[in-house]
């Protein structure tokens, strides 16, 4: 009996018994640590890193491939609905990794490339010839802007050759060539093939000419506002008897017939006749032979034209080269207008009032379309279309008659 009750009062002492709470608390810093390190797993990646991957993808499934421009800062900070610091952060992240190159003013291009991907991308630039004013300069412009970008130019001229210009075309395909920018001198044998390229989604810009009916995208002067300026500082100098002369069909280039159709409004705004009309019905001289030019100069000096605008400098300059031989005085008995201002105008005498083309911004303007082409795979659009302001040079080469 004394055995039961002292086991019952030894177990109530136990029980009696201060608790030990470090085990407690031992096992609290434990789940603590766990709940941390879970719900720090579970923290979202910094949205930059997470613009970062999504790109990061993308230039590795060739969504955008080598040499395409990926998007803006401006256009992620849109699609993500973030900050133009952490668009920028990401963009930084990507060409510190290699895989896109910034340009300042541009964008950014992929850079990163495998072993399936060739160094460099080949566009075809067409010309008519390999030396003419102002051709250079247009090679110039496309060139600087395709400086930053994996892709270059070769170059190819027709020599004014259209079967020449034919066969280049219809060697063009996209296993090796990624675009054309073309400076057609005439597309009247080529139209089905430089349709067919387009059609085909083949990136191709052209310079100076439209064509019309189709909408392959083309960069050209203000060619229109060109013709009116050299008509109305004719008009502003006295001259009221004016004509218009080109050495090409109206109806088959529209960089010329644009002109022409500026030269019309500035005077009809004056309420003055065309005397193009007077020769041959429309202003054009087939040939600058010397024989064909000495009689169309005697012809405009003998109706008591004032003022030829010529459609450009180098017609122009042809014109002055004869009137010297005829003792024409250019400009006290025939004025001079032309257009392009290309080096020569300001080396003769008298130094040649003209319309100055900026070639250099034309070339490089036609390289950014045609590269938004290849980039967007989209190949036609007036949107992509550009037209070059021009500007008036006054010279020597026009009679003040007031």
């Amino acid at each position: 009996m004394s055995q039961l009750l002292e086991k019952k009062i030894k177990i109530r002492e136990d029980k009696k018994r201060p608790i030990n709470f470090s085990y407690f608390l031992i096992g609290a810093k434990w789940l603590n640590k766990l709940f941390i390190k879970e719900s720090n797993e579970m923290k979202k990646e910094p949205l930059y890193q997470l613009i970062y991957e999504h790109l990061k993808q993308d230039i590795l499934n060739q969504r955008y491939p080598f040499g395409s421009q990926v998007p803006t800062e401006k256009e992620l900070t849109s699609t993500y609905q973030v900050s133009r610091i952490t668009a920028k952060r990401a963009l930084t992240e990507l060409e510190s990794d290699g895989f896109i190159q910034r340009t300042p003013g541009k964008g950014s291009f992929v850079s990163y490339q495998n072993q399936l991907i060739p160094t460099t991308y080949e566009i075809a630039f067409m010309l008519p010839f390999s030396q003419a004013a102002g051709l250079e300069r247009y090679v110039q412009g496309a060139t600087d802007y395709l400086d930053s970008t994996p892709y270059r130019l070769t170059i190819h001229s027709t020599e004014g050759n259209r079967q020449r210009q034919r066969e280049l075309l219809a060697s063009l395909t996209k296993e090796k060539w990624d675009g054309l920018i073309i400076y057609p001198e005439n597309l009247g044998n080529s139209l089905d093939l430089v349709v067919q390229l387009q059609l085909d989604a083949f990136p191709i810009v052209l310079l100076d000419k439209k064509l019309e009916g189709t909408t392959i995208p083309t960069v050209t002067s203000d060619n229109f506002s060109g013709g009116f300026l050299a008509a109305q500082h004719a008009i502003a100098l006295g001259h009221t008897k004016i004509t218009y002369l080109s050495t090409v069909d109206l109806l088959e280039n529209t960089s010329v017939r644009d002109r022409y159709l500026g030269y019309l409004n500035a005077l009809h705004e004056q309420r003055l006749q065309d005397y193009s009309a007077n020769f041959g019905g429309q202003p054009l001289l087939r040939s600058l032979e010397t024989v064909a030019v000495q009689e169309y100069l005697k012809e405009v000096k003998r109706s008591g034209v004032t003022c030829i605008i010529a459609e450009n400098d180098v017609v122009a300059l042809r014109l002055l080269s004869e009137a010297k031989k005829l003792k024409v005085n250019i400009p006290e008995d025939i004025s001079l207008i032309g257009f392009d201002n290309i080096q020569m105008t300001d080396l003769v005498s008298p130094q040649l009032t003209t319309i100055q083309q900026d070639f250099y911004q034309i070339g490089y303007l036609a390289a950014e379309s045609l590269l938004t082409q290849i980039n967007q795979q989209q190949n036609s659009g007036k949107h992509l279309s550009k037209i070059v302001p021009i500007e008036l040079i006054i010279r020597e080469s026009v009679k003040d008659c007031l």
